[in-house]
């Protein structure tokens, strides 16, 4: 978050968070999600073979 808050040339952090955050923390929850749906998809296809 700080590197996007240098490049976007926000005065500090808080900025780029009050902006920005709750997109990061809904991708973030995204991409958790779609991390479980794989491992739960790998265990299934381990337990066939």
């Amino acid at each position: 978050m700080e590197i996007v808050s240098e490049l976007l040339g926000h005065s500090n952090i808080k900025v780029t968070q009050k902006s920005y955050g709750k997109v990061v923390q809904k991708k973030i929850s995204l991409e958790i999600k779609r991390l479980k749906e794989v491992v739960s998809i790998a265990k299934i296809s381990s337990k066939l073979h």
